[in-house]
């Protein structure tokens, strides 16, 4: 028996909008991300199949959707930023 999409956005709601702004950083972009994910919940429900628990399973289809929905809207995630900070400096000087 496949779960309730009404009674999963009630629970997982604030979760895929929590998820969605750390990682995108912008309130309107993180939106249009999220709404992604619910996109891609709805058209996956049916492979859902119990093996890991429903949080696990939206936690990780969000996770993946916004970060193809960043990488096709060519925006950067917190971690690339992170990871942008850590570059070594160059020394343009020799």
């Amino acid at each position: 028996m496949q779960p309730d999409l009404k009674e999963i956005v009630e629970q997982y709601g604030v979760m895929v909008s929590s998820i969605a702004h750390r990682m995108i950083q912008n309130k309107e972009i993180a939106k249009e991300a999220a709404q992604e994910v619910w996109y891609e919940i709805i058209k996956s429900i049916d492979s859902f199949n119990g093996e890991s628990g429903l949080s696990t399973w939206i936690y990780t289809l969000c996770k993946r959707t916004i970060l193809r929905y960043a990488r096709n809207e060519r925006i950067a995630t917190m971690n690339e930023l992170r990871e942008f900070r850590e570059l070594p400096a160059i020394d343009y000087n020799g």
